[in-house]
């Protein structure tokens, strides 16, 4: 009996499970912004948080940075702004482009529309960004910075 038709049917399965497990993670993500989008705002999104963005790194207009936490030396912001879930992919483009003017690299993008979208960027810092429904009529900008 010869091994191939062992190792063809492990890497179907193992194919199926990678496939099942990102379609629940999309299901995952989706049922959040469903959920977020009748959801009450807190209140903190309205404060600007003690430690802002490095000024390099811009900030989408209109937008409060509001949150800021240290995960070891990655650094991560939270910023909110006005929008609903057809706003998601155009701001995280948006946001994409204003990198770029600062001489930002976009190394790549993804997006599940109306759920979340984010892009990876290299530079003076490097990191992503993640834009999501935080609440009724609101979205946030997630920045981590790893560099």
């Amino acid at each position: 009996m010869s091994a191939y038709p062992v190792k063809a049917t492990a890497a179907a399965c193992l194919l199926l499970l990678v496939t099942a497990a990102g379609c629940a993670e999309k299901d995952k993500v989706e049922a959040q912004a469903k959920k977020a989008v009748g959801a009450t705002c807190p209140t903190e999104i309205d404060v600007k948080a003690a430690q802002q963005l490095p000024a390099d790194v811009p900030a989408p207009t209109g937008a409060t940075v509001y949150r800021n936490d240290a995960q070891g030396k990655t650094q991560v912001w939270f910023a909110s702004l006005q929008g609903v879930p057809d706003d998601i992919v155009k701001v995280r483009d948006q946001v994409a482009s204003d990198l770029a003017a600062k001489g930002y690299e976009i190394e790549g993008k993804d997006q599940e529309p109306g759920a979340e979208a984010e892009a990876e960027f290299k530079g003076p810092h490097e990191g992503t960004i993640q834009v999501r429904t935080l609440c009724q009529d609101r979205l946030v900008v997630r920045y981590k910075l790893t560099a």
